[in-house]
């Protein structure tokens, strides 16, 4: 086997081995054992649910005996709700670390979520728990620019957890989460705690959030390395962002680009984002290009860093995986996944489609909990003073300036350049011509491989489903065409996906509608229906499936200092990394499985049937899709057993394409 040439772990940035969550966790207990296990939360580890308990009760003594002379009311109300509020209180106070108020509450909120979170099983599903086609209540997101997402109440068969149904009975959402995170204090940058100099930062962070944390699926022993910078662009969280570097950057092949960022004014004390990473044509690290702002009458400052093994290129590494982390997590995963297709399919799909409508039955399960899970987003993510903006580094103006132009900086793939409006609505869906003009261009690496492999199986599963239910030939298209829900439903979610805004300046989409064949509009209906359930499924899990990144700060963070380019280890600062991992798990609920395991994963049973006839063939179409994934799955697992047998760059494994990681709709 070939080895990398490149520059290995270095002094100044240590890769710190994936810590996994304790077994049993939350994710592998039934409903009603994880509200009995509560994790240990006393700086001696030794305090479980019964110490809780107990000072409950104490407390809750205090607070009879302290208001002997309330009213009748008053007592009722604290009979009722004196133990819960004591509990939470002394949680709260006794949990350390981490020490900010804020992130004790995010891991209190995850527990209610998790206390009796009842686990999705499809098979139990039925129609007549479907909500009846029609307009939608909808709240709009305080910073993404004229973004509006239903409430959760309206949501069909996903119950969730403690925390959900608790909001669910509350009159607003809005109001109970902005009240809180308005009250809690946010910590100043100078207050925070710095990691010392060979302090494991993975094991700090899991020994807090201990079993509330998802499990990782993917493999990193080495992470800071020039190597793992490879590793991270052509087979981890940069693999969907690679392009071809210009012929401005000359003995560079490819980058991977940040910089779009780097304008965003950030809180005083912390790093601007930025820093773009090019690479050879066998993909070896060459330079990392930062671009740094002034004010506006300056000139930009650009900072080239080379691959020298100092203390600056190890930062400039740092600060590019950091960034990159922020930027997916911001603008591919919270906007273009979950407040762009996710929100505007869902939307379209209630609104638009009848609960006996073919297509309402197939999508349910890749839309399923995405309006509780894309409300709670907007409530507790993009909203002032939440759990995000805590996080990163960026000020009130950055983070409106983020969200405002969060559509321009999607990766390339949800972008199209085709002039021709009705050439770009067809290109725009189509994941197969998209790969395939990345072959063009030299880009069809390992994670294009896989994608189109999976595009295909998942585009043939909605292509049969749709010749059973329509047809096939002129006839089929034809009665395809002429379905004016499923056309309603098309041009609603495509007039709100904010991507086509610029291209489309001047067409409406139902103007241009008329004027496509039959062929065209059942090609332009297939690849978006397929692009959805794409996108909630390998493409939710590729911006998503962070749990190697979130858990340890020296490899990526949301923000950091800007006083480590002089000094101090390299990783955020504890209370932003608790923060991160926090968030982390906050996002990772169980959905339904994509790969059926076990009777309760199966889902088929939502497809109208006719006849015993239709019955077995729609069956059979089912069958035959899991058969596929099933293979699949395997060719993922035989391509991660031989990683260490090929040769640099390819050297490395691809878990988010794999059916039985995947998850049938965006999860949190």
């Amino acid at each position: 086997m070939e080895q990398s040439p490149l520059i290995g772990e270095s002094l100044y940035a240590p890769s710190w081995p994936v810590v996994q969550p304790p077994e049993p966790s939350f994710y592998s207990l039934g409903c009603c054992q994880t509200c009995l296990r509560i994790p240990a939360a006393f700086g001696c580890g030794g305090c479980r649910i019964c110490c809780y308990s107990i000072l409950a009760v104490l407390l809750f003594a205090l607070l009879l005996g302290f208001y002997p002379i309330v009213v009748a009311l008053v007592l009722v109300l604290l009979l009722l709700l004196g133990l819960p509020i004591s509990y939470a209180m002394i949680y709260l106070l006794f949990l350390n670390p981490p020490p900010e108020l804020a992130w004790k509450i995010a891991k209190l909120t995850q527990l209610l979520r998790l206390a009796f979170y009842q686990f999705p099983k499809p098979a139990e599903w039925r129609v007549d728990q479907l909500a009846p086609k029609g307009p939608l209540e909808t709240g709009l997101s305080q910073y993404a620019i004229a973004i509006r997402v239903p409430f959760l109440q309206q949501d069909e068969l996903y119950a969730g957890g403690l925390f959900e149904r608790f909001l669910r009975s509350s009159p607003s959402t809005e109001f109970v989460t902005s009240s809180v995170f308005s009250t809690l204090p946010q910590m100043e940058l100078k207050d925070m705690s710095l990691f010392k100099e060979g302090e494991n930062p993975v094991e700090y962070v899991m020994g807090v959030v201990q079993d509330i944390y998802p499990r990782i699926n993917q493999e990193w022993t080495d992470k800071t390395s020039d190597r793992a910078l490879t590793h991270l662009c052509l087979h981890g969280l940069g693999a969907h962002r690679l392009e071809r570097a210009d012929s401005t950057h000359p003995g560079c092949s490819y980058v991977v680009r940040t910089n779009q960022l780097s304008t965003l004014p950030v809180r005083e004390g912390y790093e601007t984002y930025g820093n773009d990473a090019y690479f050879d044509k066998d993909f070896r690290v060459v330079k990392i290009v930062r671009f740094e702002n002034g004010e506006v009458w300056e000139d930009q400052k650009i900072t080239t860093f080379l691959p020298d093994g100092s203390r600056d290129w190890e930062y400039a590494k740092f600060c590019f995986r950091c960034s990159l982390f922020t930027l997916v997590t911001l603008v591919d995963h919270l906007y273009g996944t979950h407040l762009q297709l996710a929100n505007v399919g869902v939307q379209a799909m209630r609104e638009q489609l009848s609960v006996d409508h073919p297509v309402r039955r197939f999508l349910v399960p890749f839309s399923y909990g995405s309006i509780n899970i894309n409300d709670l987003a907007r409530t507790t993510l993009v909203t002032r003073d939440s759990w995000l903006p805590r996080a990163v580094a960026l000020d009130d103006e950055g983070l409106q300036l983020a969200w405002a132009s969060a559509f321009q900086i999607l990766p390339p793939d949800y972008i199209t350049n085709e002039s021709d409006p009705i050439k770009m609505l067809e290109s725009l869906f189509d994941r197969e011509a998209q790969i395939e003009k990345k072959r063009s261009e030299g880009l069809f690496t390992a994670y294009y491989k896989q994608a189109l492999q999976y595009w295909k199986i998942l585009h043939g599963f909605v292509s049969s489903y749709l010749d059973h239910y329509y047809g096939t030939g002129a006839k089929g298209d034809l009665a395809m065409a002429a379905d004016q829900e499923l056309k309603l439903f098309i041009l609603q979610a495509i007039n709100l996906v904010q991507t086509l805004a610029s291209p489309l300046t001047g067409h409406r989409v139902n103007e241009l509608w008329p004027h496509l064949s039959d062929a065209r509009k059942r090609r332009i209906m297939t690849n978006f229906i397929t692009r959805f359930c794409e996108l909630s499924t390998a493409g939710h899990e590729q911006v998503g499936d962070v749990q190697a990144y979130a858990q340890d700060p020296s490899f990526c963070s949301f923000s950091w200092p800007k006083s480590l380019r002089r000094e101090g280890a390299l990783v955020a600062p504890k209370e932003v990394g608790l923060g991160v991992a926090l968030i982390m798990a906050l996002t990772s609920t169980p959905m339904p499985r994509l790969l059926v395991r076990e009777p309760t994963d199966d889902w088929s049973h939502l497809f109208p049937g006719a006849s015993e006839a239709d019955r077995s063939k729609l069956n059979s179409i089912f069958e035959r899709f899991q058969s596929e994934l099933q293979t699949f799955s395997k060719e993922c697992d035989d391509y991660n057993a031989e990683a260490k047998n090929r040769a640099f760059p390819n050297d490395f494994g691809l878990w988010v394409f794999n059916p039985k990681y995947l998850e049938t709709s965006v999860s949190i």
